[in-house]
This record gives structure tokens, sequence and C-alpha cells, in this order.
């Protein structure tokens, strides 16, 4: 190679270390706050206002966990690790509890303790859970306001179902005919909710 192209390679690859960001924080940032130094995974969380849930693999198995920001943040300073404070178990089954959502006091997520995808709900005030699905496969739930949402397909196709809270009923919002096929597990994300509009 000429030096021309190895000066040309030499920024390229400058370039490119540059542009690339580091992929793994071991430990928080200045400004930041580290909230779940634990063992075991802690993935997927959703977020509303200063409410977080998430799944958790901490004891072996996948479990539902709640926090709020104002418990974990123990002090007024930031960049400080919050060990003390590991949030609170929603769910504890051998099983997997999965893809949690929350909205204000109601926890949605999917369960296979029943041998299927499930959804359950659980209303924080009360402390009491519900499963709210039956035969086939239930997952990707999501809750907003006084409605949830999910993917169901309880009758051979993939459907997009819609729960009123408050009714305690649901309705198909999406309804796959004969000619339309979703293959299960392809659906890679929450369908969207507003209100009562999915």
């Amino acid at each position: 190679m000429t030096k021309k192209r190895h000066l040309a390679l030499l920024c390229a690859v400058v370039i490119i270390g540059l542009l690339i960001p580091p992929v793994i924080a071991v430990e928080a940032a200045p400004g930041e706050d580290l909230y779940s130094p634990l063992n075991g995974a802690q993935e997927r969380p959703d977020i509303d206002g200063n409410m977080i849930v998430w799944e958790d693999n901490r004891n072996g198995n996948k479990d539902i966990y709640f926090g709020t920001v104002d418990k974990f943040r123990a002090d007024s300073g930031r960049g400080t690790q919050h060990a003390s404070y590991t949030g609170e178990q929603i769910t504890d089954n051998p099983a997997s509890q999965e893809k949690p959502s929350i909205s204000g006091d109601y926890i949605v997520w999917q369960d296979n303790r029943n041998g299927n995808w499930d959804i359950y709900f659980y209303k924080r005030s009360t402390g009491v859970e519900e499963l709210l699905t039956g035969t086939g496969n239930q997952w990707m739930p999501i809750v907003r306001g006084k409605y949830a949402a999910w993917y169901d397909d309880s009758n051979g196709k993939t459907n997009v179902v819609l729960y009123d809270i408050a009714a305690g009923s649901v309705k198909k919002v999406i309804d796959c005919d004969a000619t339309t096929t979703i293959p299960w597990g392809t659906t890679e994300f929450k369908p969207a909710l507003s209100e009562k509009y999915v």
C-alpha cells in the first residue's frame, strides 16, 4: 500500500472508533443513576410518570417488579448507586412472567404459568392479580389509562384485542381473516394504545 492509502485507512479506523459509542457501561457515569445493580438480567422496562415496571431474572426465572424513581433515588445527588431499594416483586411463580406494562394503578404482563402465554392484570391499590385470558396464546400486552391491548391467537389467527378495564370486556379490534397470517412470535412490538384507540 502506498503512504496515502495507509493514512486514509488509519483515518477511517479513527473516525469509525470515534463514531461508535461504548456498548457496555459497568457503573453509573457522573450525572446518571444506576438503579439495578443486581444479579441476573433486568429487562423490558415500562414507565408511567415516576413508576417503573420491568422483567427481572434475579431469582433464576423471569418475574415482574415495580418501583418508583423516588424510592430508588435515596438522596438528592446524582451518579449514585442505589443498592438498598431493589423494587417490589409483583409476581413470584416458577414460570416466566414477561413484557410488563404500567399505567397508573394497573400493571399487565404475559405469563406462561398455565402452559401457554396468558395475560395477567394487577391492580396495585388492592394487590389483586387477575387472569384475563384463556385458550391459545396471548402476548405483548400494553395498558394505557382504562384500557389494555394485546395479541391473541385463541381462534387460530393472530388478532389484536382491546380490554375495557371498567367493563371487564374484551373485543377484537383487528380480526385476521382466513387469508391473513401473522405467525405466533413474529410480532416483536406491543400494539400502540392511546385511551381506547389501538
